[in-house]
């Protein structure tokens, strides 16, 4: 996926991956499903086999989330209560936010624009890294701040009371839920080993073949 492509994602439904991220990893609303990079890839005319596998795996990875968050939505679509949950928690953390000095309707703001910004063809690669770079700073900000405000213990009930729910009706919707999940959580550990190899490596850390 690239990153534009993922950008456009970002506020699906006005809370993307909010509970599908929570039920693979425990994350929080608002945050971008973050794929590990490939170490050393970018820039290169061509990327190492390990980088290629590297490359292939968050692939996978990204199609194992999206089938997720297909189920998700239909779940959402079919259970308004999920729906009026889901707010419920969205508010609350908003407004802990604010009270914490964040500014997530700002931030929020600024990255739709940046969105739609980097959706624009024909421009120049040094804005679109400029922009892409900025996208990434707030968008950064706006989680720190939000695992902030989810440390107040009030916020963790009501959304593994959230996350609870919603995994139960996924996995009524489509028994292959639990599957998905593991799967995820499987190649995220995965990838995350092979960065970090990839990393010593580069660094003439050696290590040896695997």
């Amino acid at each position: 996926m690239s990153e534009v492509q993922m950008i456009k994602t970002l506020h699906r439904n006005g809370m993307p991956a909010a509970v599908v991220a929570a039920v693979m990893a425990m994350t929080a609303p608002f945050a971008i499903a973050q794929q590990p990079a490939p170490p050393g890839a970018a820039g290169q005319q061509q990327a190492s086999p390990q980088q290629q596998e590297f490359m292939q795996l968050r692939a996978e990875l990204q199609q194992l989330q999206q089938q997720l968050g297909e189920i998700q939505e239909q779940v959402l679509e079919d259970n308004p209560e999920l729906q009026e949950q889901q707010e419920d928690l969205r508010n609350m953390i908003m407004e802990t936010m604010k009270e914490q000095g964040a500014t997530p309707d700002e931030d929020i703001n600024k990255l739709k624009t940046l969105q739609a910004e980097l959706q624009k063809e024909d421009m120049p690669e040094d804005k679109r890294q400029r922009l892409i770079q900025e996208f990434r700073e707030t968008n950064m900000g706006l989680q720190q701040a939000q695992q902030q405000a989810m440390q107040e213990e009030e916020l963790q009930q009501v959304q593994q009371s959230l996350n609870d729910a919603m995994l139960t009706a996924m996995v009524d919707a489509n028994p292959e839920t639990e599957k998905l999940i593991s799967q995820v959580q499987q190649t995220r550990q995965k990838l995350m080993q092979m960065q970090q190899e990839i990393q010593r490596k580069m660094q003439g850390g050696g290590g040896g073949p695997r």
